[in-house]
């Protein structure tokens, strides 16, 4: 009997400290109410805001990537690409002279598209390249076989000396003239070639994609008018009382910028929508305190306004008047900063300051 107490106890004790175990691992130990907070880091490289990089006095065509980490630009037959970053600098060897190339940032990554008149087995055109300053990668475009193609231009004496990428699919749209003066526009897919754009002139000034409609904007220089290419039809656009109207550019959100131009300068800005919602032809107008020349406007990506002063080293966003000063010659800008030359070397500022 004193036996089967003890282990009647034993046991007893035993399930309350296994029951008390259990309790507290259950209720604190393995509690699903532990906050746990995570803190995103971003581990890529900032652009120096004080950084400056040595520059070519023959450098010429200076470009500034999406994120303004990269810029490229010419200098003795070489296309050099700079990090903004830590000042590396790579260079691409032309085997060809410049005029067979052309090349072009793409709108939203970080990485060239790089057009090249060339000659194989008899076919004559041009081949599509990509090329990737991170890993200083050039790589060829492939169709859906995974071969690269040479695309037939216009003419053999056929040169690209535009190109506008719609980022929304595949397709890049070129300029390509056989003289000068003369120009035609060509819709390029990778996959299925290039095709030339019923638009019923050889002028063609500047000209942008609308991406939501895969469609264009461009300038007919023959009359001076503005189009808009809908389904193989070309539709004039036309703003009520104004005339002398030439296209400035089109943002992320496909809205068209129209300059009124007098004696050669900008007196007025208009800018509308141009996506598959817009159907009135409604314009807005941009104030102006001054006729500026089209040189000093710049319209970034995002839809922002900007006229530069050289002479004041300043770039004042006409929208909400804010003003960004720079060091030096005002070589380009984008979203997030702006780009200039002093003393032969390239200075980064940034929009934000």
């Amino acid at each position: 009997m004193k036996k089967f107490s003890i282990l009647f106890f034993g046991a007893v004790l035993s399930f309350l400290v296994q029951t008390i175990i259990l309790y507290y691992l259950n209720n604190f130990y393995f509690t699903n109410n532990t906050q746990i907070n995570f803190k995103e880091v971003n581990l890529e490289s900032a652009v120096s805001a004080n950084l400056e990089v040595k520059l070519e006095p023959d450098a010429e065509n200076i470009n500034l990537s999406p994120s303004g980490k990269y810029c490229s630009y010419y200098s003795q037959e070489k296309l050099n690409i700079v990090s903004l970053v830590n000042g590396k600098k790579n260079s691409l060897n032309l085997d060809k002279n410049l005029k067979s190339y052309y090349f072009k940032w793409h709108n939203t990554e970080d990485k060239l598209i790089i057009s090249e008149k060339t000659i194989k087995n008899n076919k004559k055109g041009i081949k599509i390249y990509t090329y990737n300053p991170k890993n200083n990668i050039k790589q060829e475009a492939l169709n859906y076989n995974n071969k690269s193609e040479i695309y037939k231009l216009p003419s053999s004496n056929s040169i690209v000396d535009g190109i506008e990428l719609n980022p929304m699919n595949t397709i890049m749209y070129l300029k390509t003239s056989i003289s000068k003066g003369t120009h035609y526009l060509e819709r390029l897919d990778i996959s299925t070639g290039m095709n030339k754009l019923n638009i019923n002139t050889t002028k063609v000034g500047k000209f942008f994609v609308l991406k939501q409609k895969d469609e264009l904007i461009y300038e007919n220089l023959a009359n001076d008018k503005l189009y808009i290419t809908d389904k193989s039809k070309n539709k004039e656009i036309k703003i009520p009382s104004y005339k002398n109207l030439k296209l400035l550019y089109v943002d992320k959100n496909d809205t068209a910028f129209i300059g009124e131009f007098q004696n050669n300068m900008i007196t007025k800005i208009f800018k509308k929508a141009l996506d598959e919602t817009s159907e009135k032809n409604t314009w807005d107008s941009l104030p102006l305190e001054k006729p500026i020349s089209e040189d000093n406007l710049h319209i970034l990506n995002s839809g922002k306004v900007y006229v530069i002063d050289n002479l004041k080293g300043s770039a004042e966003n006409i929208q909400d008047k804010t003003k960004v000063t720079f060091k030096g010659n005002f070589i380009a800008m984008n979203d997030s900063r702006i780009l200039s030359s002093y003393n032969e070397k390239l200075i980064v500022t940034s929009l934000n300051q």
